[in-house]
């Protein structure tokens, strides 16, 4: 089973380089979902997420998995705190960080 696993991610990192060819980055929210309650647990948050935990995760954990470059950076907001990801394709810090602090002056 873990041989498997190892080429469903080998064969998952190819296909996510793949789509992300020829892209600079990607931006999306760092989370799909307002701040929840502290000590929130299995309640509903919104969105159809009945989890806080899996919520908080959902949109970060890919590009770790995946291996890919990313950065969450602080958008300017009434009320709660809201974050907007970059991700780069493989290999691409550099770029993603120059990116960022073009992006995060323009905030």
């Amino acid at each position: 089973e873990y041989a498997r696993a190892l080429r469903r991610l080998v064969a998952a990192r190819a296909t996510a380089a793949r789509r992300l060819s020829g892209l600079d980055v990607l931006l999306l929210p760092t989370v799909p979902i307002t701040a929840p309650p502290l000590h929130a647990r299995d309640t509903d948050v919104g969105g159809g997420w009945t989890s806080p935990r899996d919520a908080l995760l959902a949109h970060n954990t890919p590009w770790s998995v995946l291996g890919l470059p990313a950065v969450s950076l602080p958008v300017p907001a009434p009320g709660l705190p809201v974050g907007a990801q970059l991700v780069g394709p493989p290999g691409g810090d550099a770029d993603l960080l120059a990116i960022a602090a073009v992006v995060e002056k323009a905030l």
